[in-house]
């Protein structure tokens, strides 16, 4: 065998023998990596749809306690007419239920926006006996005489102004909308809306089943051991055989305590670790195509390292052979070793080198696939948290309900944003108002993210579901809660925000403002009007004298609104962009002329024209600050 073959043989084997078990290690220790990270990314995917169902109860024992607090309920006068007509009035404010009926105490149906079973007494069900056994609020899954199918019921006792229990409000949503509380598992691309799901009471009796319907409120969860497995779980899931079951417990949200229900998922591990097996396959698609070339390489890298040595020793053959006429490169048997001395003592210097550059290479590849899957951990995190915030966002169509022309310009400088705005309809006293914020958290980014999560749900509870209608109270109370929420007086946490708050009633034509470090722009005609907010900032620690003068100085400012009015609320961050060729800021002042300028156009055309002055004046530069600009026009 000559030394051509013996090279090529080498090179191969070097080739396998060292591709081959770094496929199978690498490939082991990714896929159990992904399988984790696809695991915990299912277990977060269900607890946030538990907290979505815990939400949702939570707006809906809100909604029932609006709806009992209602004077035509609390009075003892009112009669079934009135009754009636009310309950259908509040249902056309609500597409989720489809009936709602009033009970007195002894369970007798008094009125019922479809008009059934009217004067009949209702049965001893489930939510009646919590009721007579003194609970004032109850949610229930169970059959409906009314609707003759399985719903939801929100039910809470009435009082009259002494306080006395006179009746029962119950509001019904089918089984079948399901779908509409958890919007995560109608999204065709999530991995839940494939897997089967079973919401179970305390007693294990399902609520609910997207693969079992008929045994809604009849039968018991039937795996009670995966149950038990489950609920030992310290991960949130479990795999028993070719199925993984994932556990979300109720929680409860705000000041809802939660049922002890159990919402579990159930699919097939090939359907849940099918990006695992993808990467696997496309690993060793690479690296047969790698070996490949290895083993090309291999065998030219051989015949160029084979051919020279052939040549030397085909040329001592033929000396020793006694053909004087051979070509060599020495002239003597001690050149020759001297040649083999100086080449062998190279090539384990230069083989030393090598192995110390291949540990450095490998000890400078791992710190870097680290700090690569660090980096995407915390992109994804961060990425999630934006669809998190921007779901929490309202809704755009109650704006348009109210106003046709409006706009909305929202730039994070970041993934996730500080500044937010918040908007809603309000009933109050027969009455309609509409309430809008607009709020600069402190910092951007993450941070800013929480603040700004944390300010749009209070001035949820405080404005809509708390009837705050004046500005400066509302703000007053958001100021509290803050320091509450984030233990403030203890941590020493300055963090805030600065708002502009306004609450329009449209019967009256009247605007209410309160602002903390943020104005309020109405441009009327060719009138331009500024509300400028107090001199102070929401939330922060401050002493108690300075903190009482502080807050004194918030209060309402009121002005009549016309037709054609338009309003502009904004953070700080447009007017702060530094740009230009001066790099500077964009400035207040050049701000107000941008908007007085354009006030007469449409607002989607103003959002148009804002976006391109501001591409134009950053330029190249980063961006400086979130930004979030507000215009409605009356």
């Amino acid at each position: 065998m000559n030394i051509y073959v013996k090279l090529t043989i080498l090179c191969l084997s070097l080739v396998v023998f060292t591709g081959v078990p770094l496929y199978f290690v690498s490939t082991e220790e990714s896929q159990q990596k992904l399988k984790d990270e696809i695991s915990m990314h299912i277990v977060a995917q269900c607890d946030y749809t538990m907290n979505s169902i815990d939400r949702f109860l939570y707006e809906r024992i809100q909604d029932i306690h609006v709806i009992a607090n209602d004077p035509v309920f609390r009075d003892t006068a009112s009669s079934p007419k009135s009754i009636t007509l009310r309950l259908q009035e509040v249902k056309k404010l609500s597409s989720l239920y489809n009936s709602i009926s009033y009970f007195d105490m002894e369970r007798v149906r008094i009125a019922d926006t479809e008009g059934k079973n009217i004067g009949r007494r209702h049965a001893l069900i489930n939510y009646w006996r919590k009721i007579q056994q003194g609970e004032d609020d109850v949610i229930d899954v169970s059959f409906s005489e009314s609707l003759n199918t399985n719903v939801f019921h929100f039910a809470t006792v009435v009082k009259d102004v002494q306080g006395k229990k006179i009746g029962v409000v119950v509001t019904r949503m089918l089984i079948s909308r399901f779908y509409e509380i958890l919007p995560t598992l109608s999204e065709k691309e999530n991995i839940l809306s494939k897997m089967q799901i079973d919401l179970l009471d305390a007693d294990g009796v399902l609520l609910y089943s997207n693969y079992n319907p008929n045994g809604i409120l009849r039968e018991k969860y039937n795996k009670s051991l995966i149950l038990s497995y489950l609920k030992k779980s310290q991960n949130g899931y479990y795999e028993s055989g070719d199925i993984t079951y994932f556990l979300a417990l109720d929680k409860g949200y705000l000041s809802y305590r939660g049922q002890n229900w159990l919402l579990i998922f159930e699919a097939p591990v090939d359907l849940i670790y099918a990006p695992s097996n993808n990467l696997r396959n496309r690993l060793l698609v690479n690296m047969i195509f790698i070996l490949i070339i290895a083993m090309g390489i291999g065998l030219f890298i051989a015949h160029r390292f084979a051919k020279p040595i052939a040549s030397l020793t085909e040329s001592i053959r033929h000396l020793a052979s006694g053909d004087l006429d051979a070509e060599i490169a020495i002239t003597s048997k001690s050149e020759v070793g001297f040649l083999q001395r100086e080449f062998k003592r190279m090539a384990v210097s230069l083989s030393t080198k090598i192995q110390e550059q291949t540990q450095l290479n490998m000890r400078l590849d791992t710190a870097l696939h680290k700090l690569e899957h660090q980096n995407k951990d915390i992109t994804s995190s961060i990425n999630y948290a934006e669809k998190i915030q921007r779901a929490m966002l309202p809704d755009e169509q109650v704006l348009k309900y109210y106003f046709n022309d409006y706009n909305i310009l929202y730039l994070p400088r970041d993934i996730v944003s500080g500044d937010f705005y918040w908007f809603d309809q309000i009933h109050y006293a027969g009455k309609d108002y509409f309430a809008v914020a607009v709020a600069d958290c402190t910092g951007h980014g993450v941070p800013g993210g929480f603040m700004s999560m944390l300010g749009s749900n209070l001035l949820t509870s405080l404005i809509t579901f708390g009837k705050n209608l004046s500005p400066s109270i509302a703000l007053a109370k958001l100021n509290k809660a803050i320091k509450h929420e984030l233990h403030q007086e203890t941590n020493n946490l300055q963090d805030g925000m600065e708002i502009a708050l306004i609450i329009m009633d449209l019967e009256d034509k009247k605007l209410y403002f309160a602002g903390g470090n943020r104005p309020l722009f109405i441009f009327r005609d060719r009138e331009f009007i500024i509300l400028d907010g107090a001199k102070v900032t929401i939330g922060g620690v401050s002493k108690f004298e300075i903190e009482r003068k502080r807050m004194a100085n918030l209060e309402d400012q009121v002005i009549d609104i016309r037709e054609n009015d338009l309003i502009y609320m904004f953070s700080d961050g447009y007017k702060d962009q530094l740009g230009g060729e001066q790099l500077q800021k964009f400035s207040g002042k050049s701000f107000r002329k941008m908007l007085y300028e354009m006030r007469n156009l449409p607002l989607a055309e103003q959002k148009e024209i804002m976006l391109r002055q501001f591409a134009e004046w950053k330029g190249t530069h980063k961006q400086t600050d979130d930004i979030l600009i507000m215009g409605i026009r009356i």
